[in-house]
């Protein structure tokens, strides 16, 4: 069935398909549940600023005697307070993990999009060898009957056509795999709504002029592993500040009920009272805390030093590819150069007849399959120029704006064009 337009909504940019993709995709939705769980955590914290309220009875068998008491026990406020500084800080990090999961999205959605541009860019040159394999086999046919024709030449034109054909189904399979894929993972019902503006999304991919950009000097931001491994370390302090607080007492509060059972009012009296607790020994449980605290605290830095060098190595790493990519595919496009003129020196020689027909086609059929190779090197470069920039935290940023209002809930918004 053909495409009906006033039915479909088509598709055909980056930044729209990852809106689409950021709503739907499940395991976003999972780590937006995350958060919210979260949340409820941070209430918790809060509302332990409030003592718990114990009302308990009593009944002596012995003394005919019963009271009514409210309790405050146990009551330690600094260890609420370090409560909800960590279950915030713990929200930013799940947060974080959110937007990481974001990034990668994002990631895949880009690197996706490049393979199928080039898989259209790659059936246009399948094309034009089809239309040079048919013009070849014509010239052949034509000659079928000529005494210098060999039997078997018809047939090998054949095959080659049968291998050319199967060739460029077997590409347009491959992309049209890439995007069910896609369509799959955005819930999105139909995957023949995606129609790409070649230059649109590639200018949102990759950024306008940035193709390139080479990116010199240190990772521009830092790692969401950096980024969330430094509030850990944060966190981690508090934990030293909770155990030390140890030390401090505990209070007791209350209020007591005479015997219930005794109707004479004036021997009715309630009683008030507030206590301290205070552990004078614990077997020095509390300073061996302490000590395995700043323990984990210096673990944590040494392993901190080792994320950053990670990072450092990483982007390194993925500029060396870049320029590595950017000089195949300028080789590349040199030697495509040299095809062209050699092309061309064919076409002079078939037409001051020093050549044949097949000999001019033939050229013509290599230089389109060098094209193939060019654009599969163009590929390769475009994903290590989309690598530095996911990296570098310009695919998110350029992208979508992603904020969480004071509950947390999440709003996404296309970034300024």
């Amino acid at each position: 069935m053909g495409k009906d337009p006033a039915n479909l909504q088509f598709i055909n940019d980056y930044k729209s398909l990852a809106l689409i993709s950021l709503k739907n995709m499940p395991q976003l939705q999972r780590s937006r549940i995350e958060i919210e769980l979260q949340l409820l955590n941070e209430d918790d914290s809060r509302w332990s600023y409030f003592p718990t309220l114990t009302l308990s009875g009593s009944y002596y068998f012995s003394e005919d005697d019963g009271n009514i008491s409210l309790n405050v026990g146990n009551y330690k406020p600094w260890e609420s307070y370090f409560s909800i500084k960590a279950q915030k800080l713990i929200t930013r990090i799940v947060q974080l993990y959110h937007i990481k999961a974001t990034s990668d999205i994002l990631h895949r959605l880009a690197e996706t999009l490049l393979e199928v541009m080039a898989y259209d860019q790659i059936d246009k040159e399948y094309e034009q060898i089809i239309q040079l394999y048919s013009k070849r086999f014509e010239y052949v046919r034509h000659r079928a009957l000529s005494p210098e024709t060999i039997p078997l030449e018809l047939e090998y034109e054949q095959r080659a056509n049968e291998l050319v054909l199967a060739e460029k189904k077997g590409n347009l399979v491959r992309r049209d795999t890439l995007l069910h894929r896609l369509s799959t993972a955005m819930n999105i019902p139909d995957s023949h709504v995606i129609e790409l503006n070649a230059s649109q999304t590639l200018d949102q991919i990759l950024g306008a002029g940035e193709p390139d950009r080479s990116f010199d000097g240190p990772r521009p931001e830092p790692s969401f592993r950096h980024k969330i491994f430094t509030i850990k370390l944060v966190l981690q302090e508090k934990k030293i500040l909770l155990a030390r607080a140890k030390y401090l007492p505990s209070f007791s509060l209350g209020l007591r009920s005479p015997d219930i059972l005794n109707t004479n009012d004036e021997d009715r009296e309630y009683y008030l009272f507030a206590g301290i607790n205070l552990t004078l020994w614990d077997g020095n449980k509390r300073a061996r805390d302490i000590t395995r605290q700043k323990m984990v605290l210096g673990k944590m830095e040494l392993e901190k030093k080792e994320i950053e060098s990670d990072d450092t190595l990483e982007w390194l790493d993925a500029m060396r590819r870049a320029t590595l990519k950017k000089s195949e595919h300028a080789i590349a496009l040199s030697a495509e150069k040299v095809r062209l003129l050699e092309k061309k020196r064919k076409q002079y020689e078939y037409d001051n007849g020093t050549i044949r027909l097949p000999d001019l086609l033939n050229e013509k059929i290599s230089f389109h399959r060098d094209r193939i190779q060019i654009i599969s090197k163009k590929l390769e470069f475009n994903k290590a120029i989309l690598n530095l920039r996911y990296l570098s935290g310009d695919l998110l940023n350029n992208t979508v704006n992603i904020s969480f209002d004071p509950n947390a809930h999440e709003q996404i918004t296309p970034a300024d064009q």
